[in-house]
């Protein structure tokens, strides 16, 4: 087990005093690429809870291919747990055994994108329900690659590689998944609006308890796509508000990394430009 994680800090921690101090969840996942069933789907779920402003963000980005994204920041905190309810939006991350088990439930209704770039406008798409039934299983012990989103100056920040298989739902579509993911985990002063780049990608490698992960920073929007290697699959790009703040564009991809060390896995930069 790292020393940074403690099977304590998988669940609710005390709110700091701190406008913007958030505890924040997050798994994502890339299907196999050998998986004919799903090949080249991938996604992320996103809880923050955010104490001093009342609310929760939740965030759910599909490849299916075609981008299919939730974005809700008006979400009731929950009352215990991490189970959300809101208008068209059930959601739910349940930590089965801490460090090692996770399961994600979500029912709500999505925007689907032809162009992913409408997701840093108006948000217009075509509606649909979307559905998640996933199970993640730790296959390492948390690392030392940070994890997805700003990183808290204090407080808890790790990742974790794991196993992902389960199902997903959009529309009449069920499609059935069988990859790799990280966990991400970080409570703190979460400041999307600092300004400061970064820049993030990461993948798991091997089979099982086989991993290999690398973080690269990079001038390019994502790191790594501008080398030989690096393949951008597909993209989710995402706004992040909240009162008296400036909308910041998130940009998000789906990655494949080529060599016998290589996988596919989510790269992250933010800022890509405000609004």
């Amino acid at each position: 087990m790292s020393a940074t994680a403690r099977p304590s800090d998988e669940h609710r921690r005390p709110a700091g005093p701190e406008p913007w101090w958030a505890d924040a969840w997050e798994i994502d996942f890339a299907a196999d690429p050998t998986d004919e069933d799903s090949g080249g789907v991938g996604g992320f779920v996103r809880l923050a809870l955010l104490p001093a402003q009342g609310v929760a963000w939740w965030w759910t980005g599909l490849l299916t291919p075609r981008l299919v994204a939730v974005r809700d920041h008006e979400v009731p905190l929950p009352r215990a747990g991490l189970e959300v309810r809101a208008d068209g939006l059930w959601g739910e991350l349940v930590c089965e055994t801490p460090l090692e088990h996770w399961s994600v439930g979500l029912e709500a209704f999505g925007i689907a994108y032809d162009d992913p770039a409408d997701a840093w406008g108006d948000e217009w798409g075509e509606r649909l329900p979307v559905g998640l039934d996933l199970e993640w299983e730790a296959i390492a012990e948390p690392g030392d690659l940070a994890p997805a989103g700003p990183p808290p100056p204090d407080g808890v920040a790790y990742c974790q590689p794991g196993r992902v298989n389960g199902e997903i739902l959009v529309g009449p579509d069920r499609i059935p998944l069988r990859g790799t993911g990280f966990r991400s985990r970080a409570s703190g002063v979460l400041d999307w609006w600092s300004g400061r780049p970064h820049r993030r990608l990461a993948w798991v490698s091997g089979d099982r308890g086989a991993v290999a992960v690398e973080g690269r920073d990079s001038a390019s929007p994502f790191p790594g796509a501008g080398d030989d290697r690096t393949t951008v699959l597909g993209e989710a790009p995402l706004l992040v508000t909240a009162p008296g703040r400036p909308a910041v564009r998130l940009a998000r991809a789906l990655c494949r990394v080529d060599g016998p060390d290589g996988g596919i896995g989510w790269a992250e930069c933010f800022p890509a430009g405000a609004e």
